[in-house]
């Protein structure tokens, strides 16, 4: 019986893949969507979360040797002190993770206090 080969997903693909330069690009020009609790009355709580994230792509491109893909990481939510990372799959949040938890506690924050939530 011949059995057919399952099809990678996108973050398998991309673990055996080299980047193209029009990808770099993009990733290096994507910013994700970020809200953040009070964020009308504290507005330092967007740039916050903004740093946040280029903290993570740094620490990415760092472990990496290769940028951070554009859209894996949906948005960032900041929800009283709780950093609510929104990622394209499970697969991805398990890999970014501790890059993301490191980023949260450069904002000295508790790093704990990082969740990861994914479409289904």
């Amino acid at each position: 019986m011949q059995r057919t080969a399952e099809r990678p997903s996108p973050f398998q693909r991309w673990l055996i893949e080299e980047n193209s330069w029009d990808q770099r690009h993009d990733d290096r020009e994507y910013v994700p969507e970020v809200s953040a609790y009070r964020s009308d009355e504290e507005p330092w709580r967007l740039e916050r979360l903004q740093r946040v994230y280029s903290t993570a792509r740094a620490l990415f491109l760092i472990t990496e040797q290769r940028p951070l893909p554009a859209t894996v990481v949906v948005s960032l939510q900041d929800e009283r002190g709780t950093l609510t990372v929104t990622a394209t799959s499970d697969e991805w949040w398990a890999y970014l993770e501790l890059i993301f938890r490191l980023a949260w506690r450069s904002e000295n924050e508790d790093a704990t206090k990082v969740k990861g939530v994914f479409p289904a």
